[in-house]
């Protein structure tokens, strides 16, 4: 180090204007959510950037705490090396989504059984509670898509949870993949986004604002949507299939419906029986003897 820089940092009141700038080069480094490592510690960028209070919305306020405390949590697993990540994204969207429930007043959506099987996950049974609670009582219309009898029988107990938390003042809805697909999505999606809508779950959530969700696979998103921009799904159209004559393959759940008489009418197939199917299969060892 040169004499001349030495001298200067040797004497105390030019150190402390030395320091006094290091720690406001630091400051304005987190202040600006740029990266940085400081003897070993890394500062995540853009955890304390966003100021909640000026967020118009509260879905936003609650979703941006949650991810914020998920990753704070997160960050002191790995530091106390007692780190354990399910590989259950079920966990994250739950929490996640649970915030643009709590803040709709109606809420229109189609559920794919073939996506999200989360409904029928017996470790998350504790999220999907606190995932109904914050429906309770909302105006909430969902139709859930089932590809065969099975399924329909798996979800009975589901179908009538959702029953319980909002279909008195929304419904719950059901059909088959095969009716779906061929009689109501194409009335959803203009023909060149038909495709790609097959396997994605949607719904739109209506407050001061529209707020159009899919999930599709682990990815989740949503965005506003605008009288003149309404995006792949006509809004219209999806709020007809509950506020309107339900189409002839749409079967509305109630208190007393059940699995097994409802898979009659919703699909083509032969339904002798509803329920797990078991194979046996007996092999005989013993040789022919001449």
């Amino acid at each position: 180090m040169p004499d001349n820089i030495i001298n200067i940092i040797s004497d105390p009141g030019n150190l402390a204007i030395f320091l006094a700038f290091v720690l406001c080069v630091v400051a304005l480094l987190l202040y600006s959510g740029r990266e940085y490592k400081v003897l070993g510690h890394v500062v995540i960028p853009g955890n304390d950037r966003v100021n909640l209070k000026k967020l118009p919305h509260s879905f936003q306020k609650e979703m941006i705490a949650d991810l914020r405390a998920i990753y704070d949590q997160r960050v002191k697993d790995i530091s106390n090396l007692n780190y354990e990540e399910a590989l259950n994204w079920e966990n994250d969207f739950l929490q996640r989504v649970r915030a643009l429930y709590e803040g709709a007043n109606s809420v229109f959506a189609v559920t794919l059984s073939s996506i999200s099987d989360f409904w029928v996950s017996d470790s998350d049974k504790e999220l999907i509670r606190v995932y109904l609670e914050c429906q309770r009582d909302k105006e909430i219309h969902r139709l859930f898509v089932f590809k065969n009898p099975y399924d329909l029988k798996k979800y009975q107990e589901i179908l009538r949870e959702n029953f319980k938390a909002y279909g008195t003042k929304g419904g719950v809805y059901i059909t088959s993949t095969e009716y779906y697909e061929e009689k109501i999505l194409p009335n959803l999606c203009a023909p060149d986004s038909l495709y790609r809508s097959l396997d994605k779950d949607f719904g739109v959530w209506e407050s001061d604002i529209s707020i159009l969700a899919t999930l599709q696979g682990t990815s989740l998103s949503f965005k506003e949507l605008k009288p003149k921009q309404l995006g792949d799904i006509n809004v219209k159209g999806l709020k007809a299939i509950f506020k309107e004559q339900l189409p002839t393959g749409v079967f509305k759940w109630d208190p007393m419906s059940n699995s097994e008489e409802l898979a009659h009418k919703i699909f083509t197939e032969d339904v002798t029986y509803v329920g797990p199917v078991t194979h046996l299969v007996f092999i005989n060892h013993r040789r022919n003897c001449k």
